[in-house]
């Protein structure tokens, strides 16, 4: 039905995605009007919706008889072509932190005024970003839920993840997505397309799936509405608490399908800064981020009253403070081009202050250059972590140690181009400043993980007080 393109806004310069309607695989006069209605009625919907997991048009047009959208371009590859590559079967905790934000876009669409069934939720509509985003993509057969009607108008979808009354049978509701959603998860999981009504068990193809998520899709994919999670709210509350249950949930049938019912017991990962979080999970919110803005005051503080005292001295010339900055600012993100900005920033307003501190007259041209080609070295080096990490995600084992040493290393590097152009080639040579840039990276990256941890867990489904 139509091409997508990846363009530039001349007005922002902003990267874009254009979408256009193809009329040429309209077969009749009816066939291609019909594909006009769809087009249009994608474009109305998607102009007002803002959410985080669902791609932003900030505009259409007409050119004859082809009609565009201009959206939010997202960087990424879609679950199908990653399946496509042979990536599946996805571990379980990668899945359900993908499923978690398919919940709230979707919750997020059955919630407006008239309630937006998506009606085809499959891995080729869904797309991750390099920071592990999701954005659902391709609303071309979206409808509105109308009260007291028997029956779809259209039946569109594609078999094995569209529900048995989207074929004709009934009118789609939200508890439509909840099977596809359902379905999506079973594909995910076991590499395999769910082709067949009623699915197979998943464990009966991948048997290291947990129970508690096998009954989670087997409730998902009743073929009777009726028997599935009634909103997407509570699917989402099923799938954090399987997710996060240390296997005390327990797996009860009722009339109405499988639920889970338990105490939540957050699992214990593999990743050091998530477990630290998940320790602190009982404490106050607003305690964590007092005690942080608490501890950077208390730094930015010491460092203005000493730095007359330390001018010249061993720590002076061998500890490069600059090189915690970029591991935390994209540790903290996770988006390309904050540890540049960053790095930028800390070093040429750090130096500057500093040299005024110390009555010191320092190169302030080379302080330019060199935080720039340092920046820019450092963004390299950020755009080669996918390669280092390879197959691993968040929580695998290996997966922070791997990162940490990587973002030390590029830290180590960030310095001695700074410090070789604005400062002395002499402490850019230093191997006492490379350890401590080494070390200095690596807390940096510590910090900023923390901060991913605590948003990566918030969207799982941990609460603080």
């Amino acid at each position: 039905m139509g091409a997508v393109y990846q363009a530039t806004d001349t007005q922002t310069g902003q990267l874009v995605a254009v979408k256009e309607m193809s009329n040429s695989a309209a077969r009749d006069r009816v066939e291609k009007e019909q594909a006009i209605i769809h087009f249009k009625r994608e474009a109305d919907i998607l102009q007002r919706l803002r959410h985080q997991n669902i791609p932003k048009v900030s505009d259409t047009f007409s050119i004859g008889d082809k009609h565009f959208l201009v959206m939010e371009f997202v960087n990424g590859r879609t679950l199908e072509q990653m399946l496509d590559n042979g990536e599946a079967p996805f571990p379980e905790q990668q899945v359900s932190a993908w499923a978690v934000q398919l919940c709230d876009a979707l919750a997020y669409l059955h919630n407006q005024e008239q309630s937006i069934i998506f009606r085809d939720l499959k891995p080729g509509n869904i797309m991750i970003d390099p920071g592990g985003n999701v954005k659902l993509i391709d609303f071309g057969i979206v409808r509105f839920f109308k009260h007291g009607q028997a029956k779809d108008t259209t039946a569109l979808g594609t078999q094995g993840y569209a529900p048995p009354e989207q074929h004709g049978t009934g009118q789609t509701d939200a508890r439509s997505d909840i099977y596809s959603l359902g379905a999506t998860l079973y594909c995910l999981l076991t590499g395999t397309e769910p082709e067949i009504y009623p699915l197979p068990p998943v464990r009966e193809l991948s048997p290291h799936i947990s129970p508690q998520m096998e009954s989670l899709i087997l409730r998902a994919t009743q073929l009777s509405a009726s028997d599935r999670f009634p909103t997407m709210h509570e699917l989402r509350n099923a799938l954090s608490s399987s997710y996060l249950s240390g296997g005390t949930t327990q797996v009860v049938q009722n009339q109405g399908g499988v639920q889970t019912n338990g105490r939540r017991s957050p699992v214990k990962t593999k990743r050091l800064t998530t477990n630290l979080l998940l320790a602190a999970s009982h404490w106050p919110a607003e305690r964590l981020a007092a005690a942080g803005m608490g501890m950077l005051l208390l730094i930015l503080l010491a460092a203005w009253f000493i730095t007359p005292s330390i001018s010249g001295t061993w720590f002076w010339l061998n500890v490069p403070m600059i090189a915690i900055v970029a591991p935390f600012a994209y540790a903290a993100t996770r988006k390309r081009g904050a540890a540049a900005v960053a790095h930028i920033a800390v070093a040429v307003i750090g130096a500057v202050l500093t040299w005024y501190r110390a009555n010191l007259v320092g190169d302030y041209a080379g302080l330019f250059i060199g935080a720039f080609i340092s920046a820019a070295v450092i963004e390299g080096m950020i755009a080669l972590l996918p390669k280092i990490m390879g197959s691993l995600t968040r929580e695998d084992h290996g997966a922070w140690q791997r990162e940490m040493i990587w973002l030390g290393i590029t830290a180590v590097i960030g310095h001695i181009l700074l410090a070789s152009i604005a400062t002395s080639l002499s402490f850019a040579l230093n191997p006492i400043a490379w350890l401590f840039s080494f070390a200095l990276g690596s807390f940096g990256w510590f910090l900023g993980d923390m901060i991913q941890g605590y948003l990566y867990l918030k969207q799982v489904g941990i609460k603080w007080r």
